[in-house]
């Protein structure tokens, strides 16, 4: 029973890295150079995201944010399953440097261990309407928005925006709920 339980905390530790995305190595993405975390908060929805480990099988995914201090963010994810079960997961968002307050660190509870990553703002609706999530070598990435479906035109947009920045924009999936 120890060697199991031991066996199953070793698979969890290794799940984060392997997790996040894919292998070619690409560029750090810029981030945005502010954000104003009470503007921030809130619900927002998921329109596109690349391949990851840990959200097999979402539909309908989406992020909620509440302000805990200056520097933190409550995360509250959530999706539904295939047979319509809803899964979620709580954390915390924080800014490690003040000097770069849109590359914020996110930790998750589960279970014994803590799985942290990074959580960088590399774009930014001026009206807060969307944003772009991602993070070192841009090996996630995520679009999200305050209203779904998104328009199409918005979209297109963002897209040619990404692509410029050599963001792996054939990689991207969109909910399939969309």
């Amino acid at each position: 029973m120890a060697k199991t339980c031991f066996s199953i905390l070793l698979l969890l530790a290794a799940l984060p890295a392997c997790a996040f995305g894919p292998s070619r190595k690409l560029p750090d993405p810029s981030v945005v150079s502010t954000v104003d975390l009470q503007r921030y908060s809130g619900l927002w929805h998921e329109i596109a995201k690349t391949p990851n480990f840990f959200q097999r099988k979402c539909l309908r995914s989406t992020a909620e944010y509440k302000v805990l201090d200056s520097k933190s963010i409550s995360v509250h994810n959530s999706c539904y399953r295939e047979k319509g079960e809803i899964t979620d997961i709580d954390g915390v968002a924080t800014i490690r440097n003040l000097d770069a307050p849109t590359k914020l660190e996110v930790q998750f509870k589960i279970f014994l261990i803590n799985p942290k990553g990074d959580y960088w703002i590399t774009e930014l609706d001026p009206d807060y309407q969307w944003v772009v999530v991602s993070g070192p070598g841009m090996k996630y990435n995520f679009l999200l928005a305050r209203e779904f479906p998104m328009k199409e035109e918005t979209k297109n947009q963002i897209f040619d925006r990404l692509k410029s920045k050599n963001y792996p924009v054939e990689d991207f999936i969109f909910d399939r709920a969309e």
